[in-house]
């Protein structure tokens, strides 16, 4: 199977890979021969993207950092949609990102309307199954999930800040 995480930005990328291969054992160290056939995605690095693959098993795992929370649009109509209907890689989708001054309705609505092509349905914090028609005309099924994550500073006792921080 074949997943994709879409994240904002190259730090993001690192931060979630780190994660990946430090606790879930994905490797980010193989022969790129091994990379699925029939994908094709090059970083435009002028943009700040990213595209690293990782490999668990027989699973691969393809991480975008797509340049800024402003530039899910631009990817995703522009290098994801195209690949995913014409090889249906990836049996499931994440996109990750942080809230800003944003409220929750707003990043999923910009997401549904972005990823309109391919999902009917996307909600925050959930695996919701799609299905999408390809360029051959076949149907097609996978899961998308959609993670806004805001962190606030805890203080500590009075005012004093401890300089920890949490999920809201």
């Amino acid at each position: 199977m074949n997943k994709l995480i879409l994240c904002e930005g190259k730090t993001d990328a690192i931060f979630l890979s780190y994660y990946l291969e430090q606790v879930c054992g994905w490797t980010h160290k193989f022969p790129k021969r091994d990379i699925p056939k029939g994908f094709t995605l090059e970083a435009d690095t002028v943009k700040g993207e990213s595209v690293e693959w990782y490999r668990k098993g027989d699973d691969f795992l393809l991480i975008c950092g797509v340049g800024g929370k402003d530039n899910f649009g631009s990817i995703i109509d522009g290098k994801i949609i195209p690949a995913v209907t014409d090889s249906g890689l990836f049996s499931q989708i994440a996109v990750v990102t942080d809230r800003d001054d944003r409220e929750e309705k707003s990043i999923c609505d910009s997401f549904k309307s972005v990823f309109s092509m391919i999902a009917s349905n996307i909600q925050n914090n959930k695996w919701i199954k799609n299905t999408y028609m390809n360029s051959f005309n076949q149907r097609k099924r996978y899961r998308i999930f959609a993670a806004d994550y805001t962190f606030r500073q805890r203080r500590g006792a009075g005012n004093n800040n401890d300089g920890r921080y949490r999920r809201a």
